[in-house]
């Protein structure tokens, strides 16, 4: 969350995340050791959601697909590498990669000329994150879509257009 609100830069976030835990455990662990060594496993194995294969299958026929990320750096482009999806992305854009996050503007901004400056109400963002995806697409002017799995109450004060507990489901948003 502090990333988020702009309270803490990209490297702090990640330097902070182990050294806290460690103070906290006591334990005489070095974080910068800890973090590079995570950072490599958690890339090396990629996990997709249930549908995801099937749902980009369909949606790169239908439509031009953006990835969009607050997500590590050398995490994201080694899963996306790993299964070939950098390949069915028109748009990568990593936070780490602009120095700027999700939701705030000039994230947005940059993902817009990526795209080539289309309609905003031609674009749907899909996100897990009420703060950084919904709020920060809706604000910029994007229709959004929360993948809400656990169906979760809604406690934001912007809503999204959609709201989906499974990916399949985008195929019935995107025929309305």
């Amino acid at each position: 969350m502090q990333h988020e609100r702009g309270t803490m830069d990209r490297d702090t976030l990640i330097y902070e995340r182990f050294k806290r835990y460690f103070d906290f455990m006591k334990l005489e662990l070095d974080p910068v050791t800890t973090q590079e060594t995570y950072l490599m496993n958690l890339g090396s194995k990629p996990y997709l959601m249930p549908g995801a294969e099937e749902i980009i299958t369909w949606l790169e026929r239908k439509a031009n697909l953006g990835y969009i990320t607050n997500g590590m750096t050398v995490v994201q482009r080694r899963r996306l590498e790993s299964i070939d999806w950098h390949l069915r992305f028109q748009v990568i854009v990593i936070a780490g990669e602009i120095g700027c996050s999700k939701p705030h503007e000039d994230y947005f901004k940059h993902v817009h000329h990526q795209m080539g400056n289309p309609e905003r109400s031609g674009v749907l963002v899909v996100g897990d994150s009420l703060t950084a995806d919904i709020e920060g697409a809706a604000s910029f002017g994007y229709d959004t879509c929360w993948f809400n799995p656990e169906g979760n109450e809604c406690l934001s004060d912007s809503q999204p257009d959609y709201t989906i507990r499974h990916l399949s489901e985008l195929r019935k948003v995107l025929s309305i």
